[in-house]
């Protein structure tokens, strides 16, 4: 159930930069001002309901989030709370509570620049702090996030081109040495490859509008194919459909492991409303069907969190295709 829920988030999250907050309405995709979003996720096994959670947020009158709930219900239950303070607009601290579990409350806070730059986040709980630094060019872009944990320290730099973000490297270090490193390929601002140097295979997420996808692509020379593919999106502006016609044909297949595949429905407003997904596991097939009510900040109210079977036939036939 934990692993359904994580590779849930992994597929519905917006990949801007790593380590800067959710804030507004628009950071969760959508276009219209929200006065709150309710969702509640069941994961399924053929037609039966095994589990589900619900996720819900708050927004106040300039459309940024106040409050997100988050509950697991069933054998892993669990409850989580985060209540958002802003200042002249941005947002400073964000507190969070986990029910039963006081060691895994924390307190996050947030320090900006004159131009409103995040420079610094300060994650603060019980059993220890982890402190964020942001760095930018002349031109106000990202370009490094340094980490500093209890033992070791992380630092991540953004690569532009044309002013468009298209890497990152994250690399972990202990006592100086590099433990582990990360690059990540991006278009539109949105993470589409994530590859570790010492693996012999790199992720890829195909988000769209009505269907996001992951990928395991176990290439005999991942880092030569990722140097390729980095090549199209540096000089072509290699978009997601076209990364995905190419990753997805027939000459690709020996390599390809899908790893998970999601579909939504959407309403006038090009929300999602429904979405069903699937997650390969182990040979086993793990799902889950999620249904939301949104709340838009002129009264007008689109969804539903009601279980409806119809929808989950329709979505679930969609996934299949």
């Amino acid at each position: 159930m934990k692993l359904i829920f994580s590779v849930y988030t992994l597929l519905v999250a917006t990949f801007i930069y790593a380590q800067e907050p959710e804030v507004s309405y628009k950071d969760l995709g959508f276009t219209k001002k929200i006065k709150k979003v309710e969702t509640f996720t069941y994961s399924m096994e053929d037609k039966m309901v095994l589990d589900r959670s619900s996720d819900s947020y708050i927004f106040d009158k300039n459309g940024n989030i106040t409050h997100h709930e988050y509950h697991i219900y069933g054998k892993y239950a669990s409850s989580t709370s985060e209540n958002s303070t802003y200042e002249n607009g941005l947002l400073v601290k964000r507190e969070i509570l986990v029910k039963d579990r006081p060691n895994f409350d924390a307190i996050i806070t947030f320090q900006y620049d004159k131009k409103k730059n995040l420079v610094k986040k300060t994650y603060q709980s019980k059993l220890y702090k982890n402190d964020f630094t942001f760095s930018y060019d002349d031109k106000s872009q990202l370009f490094e996030i340094k980490g500093n944990y209890a033992n070791n320290y992380s630092v991540e730099r953004f690569y532009y081109e044309k002013e468009r973000l298209v890497k990152s490297i994250n690399q972990y270090f202990s006592r100086d040495s590099i433990q582990s490193e990360t690059i990540k390929l991006y278009i539109h601002d949105e993470v589409v490859i994530e590859c570790n140097p010492k693996n012999k295979l790199f992720i890829v997420y195909l988000n769209e509008n009505l269907q996001n996808m992951v990928l395991k692509m176990k290439y005999p020379e991942p880092i030569q194919n990722l140097n390729g593919i980095e090549t199209e999106i540096t000089f072509e502006e290699l978009s997601v459909l076209k990364l995905k016609e190419g990753l997805l044909n027939d000459r690709n297949k020996p390599f390809r492991l899908i790893e998970a595949n999601e579909v939504k429905k959407q309403n006038e407003h090009k929300d999602w409303i429904a979405q069903a997904g699937i997650y390969f596991r182990h040979k086993k097939n793990e799902n889950y069907i999620s249904f939301r009510k949104i709340t838009y900040a002129d009264g007008s109210v689109s969804g539903s969190t009601d279980f409806d079977i119809f929808t989950v036939n329709e979505l679930n036939s969609k996934l299949h295709e």
